[in-house]
């Protein structure tokens, strides 16, 4: 293999900025190796599952594009396919605007408009629509919150943040110019002054803070701490412990490439593309180790898609899309013509659904006086009102004019449900509440996933609401579907969005502390399976048991030993709470057994000092 390491920049500090090399024919024969393997795994996934996914989806539409992008050949027909499966409910109206479907804004929804957009779906009103959700979900500190902790891919802040402001950047509606710069210009504010932990972090740290375009000086520190991370091997790990891959040093790669920073970095961007060339495996992919151990009960079961590396195949896929983005970077841009899936957009045909949406209460009281009837809806029964949920003046309006409360559309969605999804849309609530909004579905009315106004309350992470919520006499412990095919319920979603003060809320109007999923598991088992220490302690002063066992013989503490990713802090909240540090699954796995397997010295740490205790 000759030498990578003369590689110039072309355009300097311009996003992905082409990069070349005398090696060219080098790199192009391991994207075009890489590619192969990728496309059928695509195939494979949709051949079992009907919703699209982070790895197999959304993360091989941005390889696959990248590698077009630069002159390497892909299965046209093939990917067209599947990108008009993933994405073409990015153009369903009804759905976008109630949210029904939107359970993971800040990861799913705003990295699947990410690859749609590169995949060549056009903005239009329904992308509009879910953008406008997503950003109503930010919290008042300019981050979005976490639902989904399956590392390295999701469980940082940093990720969600840097993805949802990209999502802003390109599918909010021009009607909302104003607030999109305010929000990504928060996000940014966020992203520059908090401190990433892994590489994860610092990658998405980078490759936020270079879309919103924040300071030189700001994007060049972040850049250096990420290239402070780099290996002796050229590659970069996911966590100080764990080995150099191709996960780790393509993303790390690619946001350094986005920030302009590789001229000033040349020799240590050279050193990563080496290592990537070096480390391909014959058969085209790049081979990354799960980091879901012993089958911890943070992921959908493993199936085959094709891809190699076993249980490892996910991650490896992932490492495998990273690795071609940022080889194919490297190479020569191609004039092929841009992909386009415009044939999926349909647009509303009369403008009173973008007026309700997006225009202001005076644009909506003007169609109002002009004949729009308040109580007007879609063929899908979404009504004036509930496009309007998410702006209480333009709800106010609405209710003096005789919009109806109650109404209910085919997905069994009231005004409430699709108010309770948007973030900022308390007043919204009450004043439906007022007028005599129905707070839990009247018997014989049953919503699209069992979905209640109370669940999208604490998706959409306003605590506020939630209590309101409460107080009127929502059902604490109504479960729904999550993701088309996990149970969840109000309690443990809150759990998994670390929202303490939903928590309390929640606990004070009777929610069961010992209530059980598929797995067994408590929403305690979900708290330290999300390393939420905090929680931890919460639930139980509250009074969740810590030594309970769930379904796969496992106490929450053994869990808390076998993730990589939980602090030592989870394991102490734990032991606080009761848990004893020796008890042992029912196959005979032990705390300090499984925290020294997998490396996680703070874990094992905390439990010799607790076993020393006793």
């Amino acid at each position: 293999m000759r030498s990578v390491l003369t590689l110039v920049l072309a355009v300097s500090c311009v996003t992905s900025a082409p990069l070349y090399s005398a090696d060219t024919a080098e790199i192009r024969a391991a994207v075009t190796r890489a590619v192969a393997v990728v496309q059928p795994s695509m195939d494979g996934w949709f051949k079992q599952r009907e919703c699209a996914s982070c790895h197999h989806t959304v993360l091989p539409t941005l390889a696959l594009t990248e590698a077009r992008a630069h002159g390497v050949a892909i299965r046209e027909e093939s990917a067209k396919k599947h990108f008009l499966k993933a994405f073409s409910h990015l153009t369903d109206l009804d759905m976008m605007a109630q949210g029904y479907n939107s359970t993971d804004s800040a990861m799913n929804d705003s990295y699947t408009l990410i690859a749609a957009h590169s995949g060549g779906l056009p903005p239009n009103t329904a992308s509009a629509a879910l953008s406008r959700m997503i950003a109503t979900r930010q919290t008042p500190e300019g981050r979005w919150k976490i639902l989904d902790f399956r590392p390295p891919q999701t469980g940082s802040p940093f990720t969600t943040t840097a993805l949802c402001l990209r999502a802003l950047q390109l599918y909010m509606p021009d009607e909302l110019a104003s607030e999109t710069r305010d929000r990504v210009r928060r996000a940014a504010a966020w992203l520059a002054v908090n401190n990433p932990s892994d590489t994860e972090d610092r990658a998405y740290q980078l490759l936020g803070l270079a879309w919103a375009k924040a300071d030189a000086s700001i994007q060049k520190r972040a850049a250096g701490q990420l290239i402070a991370e780099q290996r002796a091997d050229g590659g970069w790990g996911q966590l100080p412990r764990r080995p150099s891959d191709a996960y780790a040093t393509g993303q790390s790669l690619v946001a350094l490439q986005a920030s302009g920073a590789v001229e000033a970095n040349q020799a240590a961007f050279d050193r990563g593309i080496a290592y990537l060339l070096k480390t391909q495996k014959s058969d085209g992919s790049w081979h990354v180790v799960s980091r879901i151990h012993d089958n911890a009960p943070i992921s959908p079961p493993y199936f085959e898609t094709g891809f190699p590396h076993g249980k490892d195949q996910f991650n490896s896929m992932s490492g495998t899309c990273w690795a071609i983005r940022a080889l194919a970077q490297t190479l020569p841009a191609s004039n092929a013509t841009a992909l386009s899936l415009a044939e999926l957009t349909r647009e509303p045909a009369e403008p009173w659904v973008r007026t309700a949406l997006f225009g202001t209460a005076n644009d909506l009281d003007r169609a109002l006086n002009t004949g729009l009837d308040p109580n007007r809806r879609t063929p899908a029964g979404t009504t004036v009102l509930m496009f309007a949920a998410a702006d209480p003046v333009k709800v106010k309006l609405l209710l003096g004019r005789g919009a109806d409360a109650n109404a209910r559309a085919k997905t069994g969605l009231s005004p409430l449900m699709v108010a309770a999804s948007y973030g900022g849309a308390l007043q919204s609530a009450a004043m439906l509440i007022e007028r005599g909004a129905d707070v839990n579905n009247p018997p014989g009315k049953k919503a699209i996933f069992n979905g209640s106004a109370l669940m999208s309350a604490i998706i959409s992470g306003e605590a506020e609401k939630v209590a309101l919520l409460l107080e009127k006499g929502a059902n604490p412990n109504q479960r729904s579907i999550a993701f088309s095919a996990f149970t969840v319920w109000p309690l443990l979603m809150a759990t998994f969005y670390a929202d303490q003060a939903s928590i309390s809320h929640l606990v004070k109007h009777g929610a069961m502390l010992h209530d059980t999923d598929q797995d067994g598991s408590t929403v305690l088992s979900g708290a330290a399976l999300s390393g939420h220490a905090a929680v931890v302690r919460q639930l139980a002063k509250l009074g969740a048991k810590a030594d309970f066992y769930d379904n796969h013989g496992m106490t929450p503490l053994l869990w808390a030993s076998t993730i990589e990713y939980a602090s030592g802090a989870v394991v102490e909240a734990l032991i606080e709470a009761g848990a004893d540090p020796n008890a042992a699954s029912k196959s005979g796995l032990t705390p300090i057994s499984q925290a020294r397997k997998y490396g996680n010295t703070a874990a094992e740490a905390a439990l010799r000092k607790a076993s020393a205790g006793r």
